[in-house]
């Protein structure tokens, strides 16, 4: 009986969501991608939830392009296939404005903390369930494999790094926030105040998963 309720529920508070949020989807230049559909900030949001829907893998409409001078985009692309980051990443590229930037913050993949790092050994079930496929560190990315569950390092047959990844795509990949090979954290503290779980740029944005793998995607041609 809950379940049922629950599926009842759920559509109409997204469509109630999506209603209360026209005016916003109109107007927003900066938007919230993946976000689970709270709306805060002069932020429109975007996903299954969000004010307004967006599959980041399909073409993008024409009124959306160009559009955005910030994103941001909490704990989406470990959820999107390998194969499909191509065409993620080149509409991130079409949402944004020149010179503007998406910032991303993901889980902690390889090196990190071992209560957070979302490739810890016997966490293969618990990324299945919640559906991580890819994953991600500062210094590249690939695809979550069995194998992975516990290595130190990522597998280098399977690892493809950010500047190919990004190649002819018009972004920038710029660090904020990760965990070097040698466990030491880099923080760049004019972008992020980690004490304040907030950034300096966009004060309003909720750092609600604070240590993560944080970064940049700037819009460069």
């Amino acid at each position: 009986m809950r379940a049922a309720l629950g599926s009842l529920v759920w559509p109409l508070r997204v469509r109630l969501n999506r209603l209360r949020g026209r005016a916003r989807v109109r107007t927003a230049t900066k938007l919230s991608l993946g976000d689970s559909g709270r709306g805060w900030g002069d932020f429109a949001t975007a996903g299954l939830s969000g004010e307004m829907f967006l599959d980041v893998t399909a073409p993008l409409a024409d009124a959306l392009v160009g559009r955005y001078a910030f994103i941001w985009s909490e704990r989406m692309l470990e959820h999107i296939r390998v194969e499909d980051l191509p065409a993620a990443l080149a509409n991130v590229a079409g949402l944004l404005q020149d010179g503007a930037r998406c910032r991303m913050c993901l889980p902690l993949c390889f090196w990190g903390t071992d209560a957070t790092n979302m490739m810890r050994a016997g966490n293969r079930e618990n990324c299945v369930r919640q559906g991580h496929v890819t994953w991600f560190t500062h210094e590249g990315l690939g695809p979550v494999t069995e194998e992975d569950m516990g290595a130190a390092d990522p597998p280098p047959a399977r690892t493809t790094s950010w500047d190919d990844q990004l190649a002819g795509t018009g972004l920038a990949y710029v660090p904020v926030r990760h965990y070097r090979r040698d466990g030491t954290l880099f923080i760049d503290e004019t972008v992020l105040d980690e004490a304040g779980g907030r950034f300096r740029d966009e004060p309003s944005i909720p750092l609600r998963r604070p240590d993560s793998l944080i970064f940049d995607l700037v819009k460069t041609a």
